[in-house]
């Protein structure tokens, strides 16, 4: 229990700004290559999952969970081709499927682990597209 209380008052604690930030609303996918509303939209959806994880509403979680891993397949999510984006993307899409799997358990520490995997995956990735675009 203790440990439950810690995964997800960590994870609470990195994105709570964010969320003040970006509101709760549904937005539609971006119809153009926007990167930024593209971008946004992933933050929105990460955003929820976490909401479902706080409240414990694992409908929530996997439906963004899912909706995150087919935003993976979008061609708005393909900004390069490297090796290490791929696998990035790849591994991206096992997490939001580990999540989705956890919420069909009601695995709340489940979820919350492959959360806390899944941020820092984005994080990763980002610095690769960032180092990538510093060449």
């Amino acid at each position: 229990m203790r440990k439950h209380f810690l995964v997800v008052s960590v994870v609470l604690a990195a994105l709570a700004g964010s969320l003040a930030v970006y509101g709760q609303r549904d937005t539609p996918a971006p119809t153009t290559k926007d990167a930024g509303a593209f971008m946004k939209l992933k933050l929105e959806h990460t955003q929820k999952l976490l909401e479902g994880l706080a409240v414990e509403d694992f409908g929530a979680v996997k439906q963004h969970a899912q909706k995150l891993g087919a935003l993976a397949l979008d061609e708005n999510w393909q900004v390069l081709q490297t090796r290490e984006y791929r696998d990035y993307s790849a591994e991206f899409q096992k997490i939001t499927g580990r999540i989705s799997k956890a919420a069909d358990k009601k695995s709340l520490d489940g979820a919350a682990v492959g959360y806390v995997q899944l941020a820092l995956n984005c994080v990763d990735c980002h610095k690769h597209v960032r180092d990538h675009g510093n060449r």
